[in-house]
């Protein structure tokens, strides 16, 4: 079964470079195997095995050294161009991108990957429209969601934080979607997502084996799935003496700092902060400024997210980054099987570590 989804892939992969070469998008040199597996979302391996194919179709020469390879100019009898037609056709459609946070406040990150998505469905011409409803995320979307839907016609959806409502709106209906995030057990959409238990559980032991035990997990005051599992796997590190305490953080930066103020006030043996977000760090670290403690010295911070300012904090901070260009790949994959009526598996990202020098190694408490 796997080499047959193969083959249909490097055959889809195929035709759309016959129809853009001959309409003329693709001429003269042709772009390297790592430009092309960015450009159609595809492993380098399935890039090989498409131009063997188109070689030995004669729409591309063959490789000479170091030199690009060159597209030829040829004459295509009726049947090839029905062949390519009709491939074509199966992967023309509509696909809708809704998120409940305008774009100016999404993760830029997330903004990146989006923008990237939206141009290589483009290149495959589809239709993409991002749309902005601050309320999918509330608890009774239906009739908004029917208008939308109806209004906007696409063939299928992906959806970014999306309340558990909305989610079950899309699968009632049986409307083709996938979460952008963690889908919510009553909806059991396709989604993809962080793998939250293992950076929670990864930051849990990287502070645990650095001598932290009362650490402060700030958690976005959002009722969304995805910070659901990070709480639930923080709390559930078993770590010897692990203490964790949890700090919701609204989204207003003054409520945010009070919430400091109270639990601390409470907790004042907290010796680090875990930030989920990465709009948690200037707050955070404005307000252990205030209170003259230094970070990396007198208290810790992790960040669990990655975007490009927090190379501009001093110390440099402790975090998790995702690899956009792998993410990408696999939501244009995805959104392929939707639109192909297949079914798609959940994908779990990992990202990568990247220590920093805001986290202080304390004296191991001993038992």
């Amino acid at each position: 079964m796997r080499d047959g989804l193969y083959n249909n892939l490097v055959d889809s992969l195929v035709a759309k470079i016959k129809a853009l070469i001959q309409t003329g998008d693709m001429r003269g040199q042709l772009q390297c195997e790592r430009d092309l597996s960015k450009r159609f979302a595809v492993g380098r391996a399935t890039i090989r095995r498409a131009l063997t194919v188109l070689e030995r179709d004669g729409w591309i020469g063959a490789p000479n050294g170091k030199k690009a390879r060159m597209i030829l100019n040829n004459v295509v009898d009726d049947n090839d161009v029905g062949e390519v037609s009709v491939k074509m056709s199966l992967i023309h459609g509509k696909v809708g991108f809704l998120t409940s946070v305008s774009l100016k406040y999404l993760p830029q990150p997330i903004l990146a990957e989006i923008m990237a998505v939206e141009e290589l469905l483009v290149a495959e011409q589809l239709t993409v429209k991002i749309m902005f409803a601050p309320w999918a995320k509330s608890h009774n979307p239906d009739r908004r969601l029917l208008e939308l839907v109806k209004k906007s016609q696409c063939n299928c959806w992906v959806l970014y934080h999306a309340s558990e409502a909305t989610q079950m709106w899309f699968k009632k209906q049986g409307i083709p979607c996938l979460v952008r995030g963690v889908s919510y057990e009553t909806s059991s959409l396709p989604h993809i997502d962080k793998d939250w238990r293992a950076v929670a559980q990864h930051a849990a032991a990287y502070l645990w084996r650095q001598g932290h035990r009362k650490v402060a997990l700030c958690l976005p005051d959002e009722p969304l799935r995805g910070n659901e599992l990070l709480k639930t796997y923080f709390n559930g590190f078993s770590g010897e003496g692990w203490n964790p305490v949890i700090i919701s953080s609204p989204f207003e930066t003054d409520s945010f700092i009070q919430r400091l103020q109270s639990k601390f006030a409470s907790h004042p043996d907290i010796t680090a902060f875990v930030a989920a977000r990465c709009s948690q760090l200037v707050p955070l670290t404005s307000w252990l400024a205030s209170h003259r403690l230094k970070v990396g010295e007198d208290k810790s911070i992790v960040c669990l997210y990655y975007e490009g300012f927090v190379d501009y904090f001093m110390p440099k901070i402790t975090c998790y980054e995702d690899d956009i260009d792998k993410n990408v790949r696999k939501v244009v994959r995805m959104i392929r099987g939707l639109l192909a009526d297949k079914q798609i598996p959940n994908q779990l990202v990992v990202p990568e570590f990247r220590p920093g020098l805001s986290v202080r190694k304390l004296d191991i408490p001993r038992s």
